[in-house]
């Protein structure tokens, strides 16, 4: 069967969630290696305070989660997801195209959930169904760090972790491509983590709000 022949989709949130939890109970090296990692690289505030708050903890462990998932490699340049779309060619499009990234939220229509969001790295717009992002307003101002991918030309907010901060920040101008295709940076996500959870990040104190949700 040709590649253009398999219909592409969407990842179920229980899907991700079963393969994480195989990755933990049947490779226990490796997730340990990548707790590790991420302990390491991220050094989170939670891990410094006597008594930290659930949601701070839970916050902390849900990045982990994503970072493994979509970011993490495995070796030879490979994350659990980009081994799973060689599984199930299905799933390509949605493993190929994912990134995360800081975006302004140029404008918001919550009538029909989709929000235009513009990178902060290359200026390129993108049109966003997310329910989510359309319909929080104080989102208009500051900067919003979410991860995208596109199935079948349209792109939706994939991550259950959205970090929204007020450090002053005006749009800049839009690229001259129409729309964007995205850029995926392995070490975007865990550095953002790093600079708004780490225990010495440059923007602790800019975060506005952090919103998870499936």
């Amino acid at each position: 069967m040709l590649y253009d022949d398999i219909i592409q989709r969407w990842p179920s949130t229980e899907e991700l969630a079963g393969i994480l939890g195989a990755i933990k109970l049947n490779d226990t090296v490796l997730f340990e290696k990548a707790s590790e990692l991420f302990s390491e690289v991220v050094d989170p505030e939670v891990a410094h305070e006597e008594d930290p708050s659930k949601e701070d903890c839970d916050r902390c462990n849900m990045a982990f989660s994503e970072w493994v998932l979509f970011d993490y490699d495995l070796g030879l340049g490979y994350s659990v997801l980009e081994r799973m779309a060689h599984m199930d060619a299905s799933l390509v499009d949605f493993v190929t195209t994912q990134f995360f990234s800081r975006f302004w939220v140029i404008s918001q229509d919550p009538e029909h959930d989709v929000s235009v969001l513009r990178d902060l790295r290359t200026h390129e717009d993108f049109e966003v169904h997310s329910h989510h992002i359309a319909n929080q307003p104080r989102w208009a101002t500051g900067t919003l760090g979410t991860r995208l991918a596109c199935v079948n030309d349209e792109w939706r907010s994939v991550g259950r972790l959205s970090l929204h901060d007020n450090a002053a920040s005006e749009p800049g101008p839009a690229s001259a491509y129409p729309m964007g295709r995205g850029i995926h940076d392995r070490y975007a996500f865990i550095e953002n983590v790093r600079l708004l959870y780490g225990h010495e990040g440059d923007l602790r104190d800019t975060i506005l709000s952090v919103e998870t949700y499936v």
